[in-house]
């Protein structure tokens, strides 16, 4: 069988194989903290000061504040994306940005992949034998294992511990509450300290 995608511009595209690529969670969209500021401020929600990371680079390269007092950005995530773009904002800190923080869920989980080399190597044939024969959701599960949560190759691993320009690195911390006072976000962490 095959598929076909009907374009906004009107053509079709045909294939054989569709992956809906969710992330390891299977979701989408805003974490509990987004949702519930967007409902709690309505239309006063500062969504110029709320990036998801398709939108960070660009701004971090465009902005300009005329600002007396620098702000600090904080970075929520535990991959190669959140990690890249801490260090990239680090190293590219304008005059606006007093710090740049990275908050992390859990232990950063450094290798080169996102998954074991079981699922590459050389005995694959096998083990993907294996997974095409469990039923969906247990396929849904031994990939959310495999996967772990994001990861971070080694040498940014580095990069990241050595906190240069600035940057610090909170690992093993969660976002418990966040609220908008006036200005600015408050965001505390489930050990109760602010970032």
């Amino acid at each position: 069988p095959s598929y076909e995608l009907y374009l906004g511009d009107g053509s079709v595209l045909k294939s054989r194989r569709v992956v809906c690529a969710l992330g390891p969670m299977f979701q989408t969209g805003e974490v509990f903290w987004e949702t519930s500021l967007r409902r709690e401020l309505g239309d006063n929600f500062p969504s110029d000061r709320l990036l998801h990371a398709q939108e960070i680079v660009p701004w971090i390269s465009e902005k300009t504040w005329n600002t007396t007092t620098p702000m600090r950005l904080l970075v929520v995530g535990g991959g190669i994306t959140s990690a890249q773009l801490a260090l990239f904002a680090s190293s590219s800190r304008a005059s606006w940005c007093s710090s740049v923080t990275l908050v992390q869920r859990s232990a950063m989980l450094e290798r080169q992949f996102d998954i074991e080399s079981k699922w590459m190597g050389p005995g694959r044939g096998k083990f993907l034998d294996d997974f095409y024969k469990l039923n969906m959701t247990s396929r849904a599960y031994a990939l959310k294992e495999a996967r772990k949560g994001g990861s971070i190759p080694p040498e940014i691993a580095v990069q990241l511990r050595a906190g240069r320009n600035g940057l610090i690195l909170r690992e093993e911390a969660n976002v418990s509450s966040v609220h908008w006072n006036k200005n600015h976000f408050v965001v505390k962490l489930d050990d109760g300290s602010p970032t």
